[in-house]
């Protein structure tokens, strides 16, 4: 199983991990290498890209399992956030907020899971593809790479006040050549910096 944490910062500007996510400029799942790679940043990694916003990738094997730890710090409001999963159904295995009502850092959660004080529901958990992170919480998600694709987690109640809140999900997978050649081919279309780079 691989185990990725992330952070919702909210200071005014919704993030992840610091950053905003930006729209890749070409069709990632099926010609990647058209994206700019200036672009990219890998979800753990984004302090390598300096800049504000970056097409946030998570790159999973096919038919790996992967725990997702969404921690909403709440230094900034009072807001919890919805996230959407196309693609995929997680399982839920644990969420809370912290005990005091005081905000919670990625180190702070990343302390109390390290001393056995966040339990996860491995027996039964619900099966989701939408869930909530509470404010001055977190939520842990299992997912099954099952098949392979590019799959977006989106935050849906996040984009009212903010610049996009996601992280694509890539999980590689190999598209014949005839499958490439024979589908639509898009223009030059290229919206507001904001949306698209």
């Amino acid at each position: 199983m691989v185990s990725v944490l992330v952070a919702l910062q909210d200071r005014g500007v919704i993030q992840i991990n610091n950053k905003n996510f930006l729209y890749p400029n070409g069709l990632y799942l099926i010609k990647p290498h058209s994206v700019r790679p200036d672009v990219i940043c890998n979800v753990g990694d984004e302090m390598m890209n300096k800049q504000l916003q970056c097409l946030q990738v998570m790159k999973i094997t096919e038919k790996k399992v992967v725990e997702l730890v969404i921690v909403n710090e709440g230094f900034g409001s009072n807001d919890s956030y919805t996230f959407n999963m196309h693609g995929y159904s997680m399982r839920v295995v644990a969420t809370g907020q912290s005990k005091d009502g005081k905000p919670i850092s990625k180190s702070e959660f990343q302390l109390l899971d390290k001393r056995g004080k966040i339990e996860r529901n491995l027996r039964n958990p619900p099966v989701k593809d939408t869930f909530i992170v509470p404010n001055k919480g977190y939520t842990i998600v299992r997912l099954n790479a099952d098949r392979g694709g590019s799959w977006m987690l989106e935050c849906r109640s996040c984009g009212f006040s903010s610049l996009p809140v996601a992280i694509l999900i890539d999980v590689p997978v190999a598209i014949p050549k005839a499958v490439v050649d024979v589908l639509p081919k898009c223009g030059g279309y290229k919206p507001a910096d904001v949306l698209l780079n």
